[in-house]
């Protein structure tokens, strides 16, 4: 008689439609499983192996209540077993699922989650470049955003200087630190400067004020 906790004593016909059925689980085809486990549910119902299957082709079908019953009583039947452990344990997790992630925080926010915001961080950073503080805070989209604008109104002013520095070349007249700066406040290179300025305060105070109210 066979003790609880042990194989049961294997069979020539038994292994080989174990192996063929395991082989067809691990291949996903289960409809042919599936015929392949009637058959071992005629010749051993209680085999380990048998429950085994039959757990896997519930765990296939997301009846994962029905494959941690199945494996709780392939493991009383062969305690040695690591891979049906495993499968167990697997099922366990599926099955309270909703009730461990109950008890996660409610934040959807990762980024909030492992970083503390601190404001003058924040800020502190949105003043090296605009939308660092808000990528800082976790606004991905609004600090793309801001950095975005910098870059192209840098580029912009950059365009302008580089435009009159060619006129000035044109003309026969010396390329000064001095010419390029008077060009920089004038004209639609002046209304650039005020656009970058304005942006990079708002950055600044935006992220200020959203990573207090997220502390």
């Amino acid at each position: 008689m066979t003790q609880p906790g042990a194989p049961m004593p294997p069979t020539p016909s038994l292994d080989r439609l174990l192996a063929e059925t395991f082989l067809r689980v691990r291949q996903e085809r289960y409809d042919e499983a599936a015929v392949k486990l009637q058959e071992l549910k005629a010749l051993a119902p209680e085999h380990p192996g048998v429950l085994e299957i039959e757990g896997d082709l519930a765990f296939a079908r997301r009846d994962f209540r029905a494959a941690e019953r199945l494996y709780r009583q392939a493991r009383t039947l062969d305690l040695t077993n690591a891979r049906l452990e495993e499968k167990f344990a697997t099922a366990v997790v599926k099955v309270h699922e909703p009730e461990l992630l109950s008890h996660l925080p409610p934040d959807d926010d990762p980024w909030h989650r492992h970083f503390h915001r601190l404001a003058w961080a924040s800020a502190a950073i949105s003043a090296i470049f605009p939308g660092l503080g808000q990528l800082y805070n976790g606004d991905m989209l609004k600090g793309g955003t801001l950095f975005i604008a910098a870059v192209l109104l840098i580029f912009a002013q950059l365009n302008g200087l580089m435009t009159t520095a060619a006129h000035l070349h044109l003309e026969g007249a010396p390329v000064t630190t001095g010419d390029l700066a008077a060009a920089a406040f004038k004209g639609v290179n002046l209304v650039v400067v005020l656009l970058y300025a304005a942006l990079w305060i708002y950055g600044i105070i935006d992220a200020a004020i959203i990573a207090q109210q997220d502390d």
